[in-house]
């Protein structure tokens, strides 16, 4: 009986170490409700998130011993239940060696730039689609489907033409500075990863990640997977900052010529984030592909505290060679924002963006684009409420696609934040 109950005891005790960090919980959640905005047209209402879509209602499901362990992360954005960011196992077969396989990022050397408006209503470029008429002042003679909202005809009945107007966006936030280890991280989406993660520290400040993309879960050519592998290394140098680099695969699709068989491309980055002043944030990366003729991307991003106060700055600056004809077209984008702590859970924040492109080509003619906010948040028990205004010139406010290209709009968003 001794014998019995002693195994008995030992089961129990065996399995509640087991089992001591199984977690299942609700975890970050944020919704955004917009009782006016302005389109240049019509006023609007919205519930949405930052990043569009439905209010995030999210929780995560995890599990770990010392060595193994899986995370799943779900949400419930529009009343249905779907898998979010994360759903994999890990395992550590060393102290310095982790392997995620399933749906995952490593974030260790990921460089962001989110400040201000990230965290409320983005703004972003957009295109619209109108009929222009030969010879007929200004661009507006069309008539439009007041069922559809789309032009169906061109008045007066001359040949018309119809053209695409687009603005590109001009505000800074993740992946700015040096892109996480992701899915398809070329295409500016950033979702997590599906396949494998390899992750090393074999010694201090040196960090190793390797993705190892496999699309749907299914068997892949070994040498399709190598093509868009995503390889990254860290170095942090106590007290100075830490020296980044990487390579990420774009695919085994590019030909230089008519003719040539297909190469393996890929995009480059370097970065050095300085941690030498204590408190403050400075991040500045550089990115280019391979493929010739492509964009050459230089970032940066400061961060410094005063006080109560916070100060963020970003600057981004693309080169693209040949991008009107034998012209090259460099776009800037620069932004501003300042944090400021009342006390009490109350604070109050104001940013301010803008972006612009530059051309030396005949009849290059691009209007600059602008951005503000200002807002007031409060700290509540496991979450936050707050207020702002916003407002945008060729840019698209969330979901408030502008009625044409240089209306302005602007929008007052109410955002609740819920952590568990």
């Amino acid at each position: 009986m001794k014998k019995i109950v002693g195994t008995i005891a030992a089961i129990a005790l065996a399995t509640s170490a087991v089992f001591a960090d199984v977690n299942v919980g609700m975890g970050f959640s944020r919704g955004i409700f917009t009782p006016f905005a302005y389109d240049g047209k019509d006023a609007r209402m919205d519930i949405s998130t930052s990043w569009g879509g439905q209010p995030r209602i999210g929780g995560s499901i995890s599990g770990a011993s010392e060595d193994c362990g899986v995370v799943g992360d779900f949400k419930f954005d529009g009343g249905n239940l779907a898998v979010n960011d994360n759903a994999y196992i890990w395992v550590k077969p060393t102290s310095w060696l982790k392997l995620n396989i399933g749906q995952s990022f490593d974030d260790t050397l990921r460089g962001n730039a989110c400040f201000g408006m990230w965290d409320w209503l983005r703004v972003g470029g957009f295109s619209i689609t109108k009929v222009l008429v030969p010879g007929t002042p200004g661009s507006g003679n069309y008539s439009v489907d007041p069922a559809t909202g789309l032009i169906v005809q061109a008045t007066p009945a001359v040949p018309a033409v119809t053209v695409k107007l687009e603005t590109t966006g001009i505000l800074t936030g993740e992946d700015f500075i040096f892109t996480r280890i992701c899915n398809n991280p070329l295409d500016g989406a950033w979702a997590p990863l599906v396949g494998a993660i390899l992750m090393a520290d074999p010694i201090d400040g040196l960090h190793i990640g390797v993705g190892l993309p496999i699309d749907g879960y299914n068997n892949q050519k070994m040498e399709d997977v190598f093509a868009k592998m995503q390889v990254q290394a860290g170095y942090t140098i106590d007290g100075v900052g830490t020296i980044k680099a990487q390579w990420i695969g774009g695919g085994k699709n590019y030909v230089k010529k008519v003719g040539d068989d297909p190469i393996v491309w890929g995009q480059i980055e370097a970065a050095f984030c300085l941690k030498a002043v204590e408190d403050m944030t400075l991040d500045i990366g550089a990115k280019f592909r391979t493929k010739e003729d492509s964009p050459v991307d230089v970032a940066a991003y400061w961060s410094m505290p005063f006080d109560a106060l916070r100060v963020h700055a970003s600057v981004g600056i693309t080169y693209t060679p040949k991008a009107v004809g034998d012209d090259a077209v460099i776009g800037l984008v620069v932004g501003a924002a300042v944090d400021y702590d009342l006390g009490n859970g109350v604070g109050v924040t104001g940013d301010i963006r803008f972006g612009h492109s530059f051309c030396s080509a005949d009849g290059y003619d691009v209007d600059p684009a602008f951005a503000f906010g200002a807002w007031v948040n409060k700290g509540i028990a496991n979450g936050t409420i707050g207020i702002g205004v916003q407002g945008a010139l060729r840019q698209q406010i969330r979901d408030f696609t502008p009625s044409d290209i240089d209306d302005f709009t602007f929008a007052v968003p109410v955002r609740v934040q819920c952590f568990f």
